[in-house]
């Protein structure tokens, strides 16, 4: 055993190079310097048996960093690994600071929402606004509001106030669905009996087709 390592230098796989006696692969006779083969030497790695994950943080400490801003967002799942999650009930699985809510206006027309053609059901690009409009109504919770519903006056009124109530009413189940109070929304229609430009025209009509938030003081 010329290294006196306590191995025979018949199966000594390093007979001149002591074993390092650390618990990693001590029975071939070789030192191991960097266990993990991470690049970084066992003296210097405070973790020498799991490699460094080399995704720019702390990379020199030898340990992989699973949750780098520690939100308790794995990084594999973490959009923003280095920032840390703003745990407040929105969005809470992205791992993403939430940026400023802005308190909503009294009333405003709400964009970006959309229904298919003669019904109630929301298109699928509705949701992202919708969902906006659920940060600024959890962030202001003492502010109520009347959801209200218009179309064009393609139809009768009667079928016209049915829609635009039924419209109104998909706003409210959705926002109600993502976590709102239902005190605070209220649905009504008004069918085509408050325009808001010209029917004549189909854009007219197509800024007529609306749903709109009255803030209830």
């Amino acid at each position: 055993d010329k290294d006196n390592d306590g191995v025979s230098d018949s199966k000594d796989a390093c007979p001149e190079l002591a074993e390092d006696q650390d618990g990693y692969q001590d029975d071939d006779g070789c030192p191991d310097l960097d266990n993990d083969k991470d690049g970084i030497s066992d003296a210097q790695d405070k973790c020498p048996n799991d490699a460094e994950d080399k995704d720019g943080f702390e990379d020199s400490d030898g340990c992989p960093d699973l949750d780098n801003d520690k939100d308790g967002v794995a990084d594999a799942q973490d959009k923003c690994p280095n920032q840390s999650e703003t745990m407040n009930g929105i969005k809470d699985d992205d791992g993403c600071p939430d940026v400023e809510v802005k308190a909503p206006e009294d009333n405003f027309v709400l964009e970006g929402v959309n229904f298919r053609t003669g019904s109630a059901d929301l298109t699928e690009d509705s949701y992202a606004q919708l969902d906006k409009v659920v940060e600024a109504l959890v962030k202001y919770p003492d502010r109520r509001f009347e959801i209200a519903g218009h179309t064009d006056n393609a139809a009768t009124d009667r079928v016209n106030l049915k829609l635009s109530l039924d419209r109104a009413n998909s706003v409210r189940d959705y926002l109600l669905k993502k976590g709102v109070d239902a005190q605070r929304l209220v649905a009504k229609g008004y069918g085509s009996s408050r325009p808001k430009a010209d029917n004549k025209t189909a854009e007219g009509r197509t800024l007529n087709r609306r749903i709109e938030f009255y803030r209830i003081k």
